[in-house]
């Protein structure tokens, strides 16, 4: 699979949010395994406290694409498995398969920006 070769964590989820498909780098990234993931809900990967936003921003982008321009990306968090927040890039598109509607969602971890941030702060 395409997907694999990715550098990034690469997600599809169907209209209800749920993940058809995870790439290795999501595995590695997040610390679950492919049969943990798919046909979960995308509020496996978020953390408590931001749960809430999600479900509203992914409800109202799922029903008006263009409401997020392509290229676009926001900043954020996800939760690993073992319960670590990673900060994140989140770039998101929606595709047409099967005459369905899905959303791909490319997650990049951004740690080491932030801690590059950081120093050249001080």
């Amino acid at each position: 699979m395409i997907f694999n070769a990715a550098p990034d964590a690469v997600f599809l989820f169907d209209p209800d949010g749920r993940i058809v498909l995870a790439n290795a780098m999501a595995e590695i990234l997040l610390g679950y395994g492919q049969h943990e993931m798919l046909g979960q809900s995308v509020e496996m990967l978020v953390p408590q406290d931001l749960r809430a936003t999600y479900a509203a921003h992914y409800a109202h982008y799922s029903a008006n694409p263009s409401s997020w321009p392509k290229g676009m990306r926001v900043e954020s968090q996800v939760r690993c498995k073992d319960g670590n927040v990673l900060p994140v890039a989140i770039s998101l598109s929606q595709v047409e398969l099967e005459n369905e509607h899905e959303i791909i969602a490319v997650v990049r971890d951004i740690t080491t920006t932030r801690e590059m941030e950081k120093l050249l702060r001080h």
